[in-house]
C-alpha cells in the first residue's frame, strides 16, 4: 500500500511542531538557567537537538502510520 499523501503532510506538521517546541523549550531552560546573568550561545546549539527530536518523532509517526 503505498503512503497516502494525507500522511505525509501529517508527517511534517509533526516534524515541524516538535522541531520548534523543542528549540523553543531548550532555549527558555539555556536562558532560565543563566539567572538574569548575561552570557551568548550560538543559535546551533538549540536548533540542531531541535530538528533531531523533529526527526525521530516524525519516524515514530511514519512507523506507527504505516509508511
Amino acid at each position: 500500500m503505498p503512503y497516502r499523501s494525507r500522511n505525509w503532510w501529517i508527517e511534517c506538521a509533526v516534524f515541524v511542531s516538535v522541531s520548534a517546541a523543542c528549540t523553543v523549550l531548550l532555549a527558555l531552560l539555556w536562558i532560565v538557567s543563566l539567572g538574569g546573568r548575561e552570557a551568548t550561545a550560538s543559535a546551533w546549539g538549540f536548533l540542531v537537538p531541535g530538528i533531531l527530536a523533529g526527526l525521530w518523532a516524525a519516524r515514530r509517526y511514519r512507523r506507527r502510520h504505516g509508511g
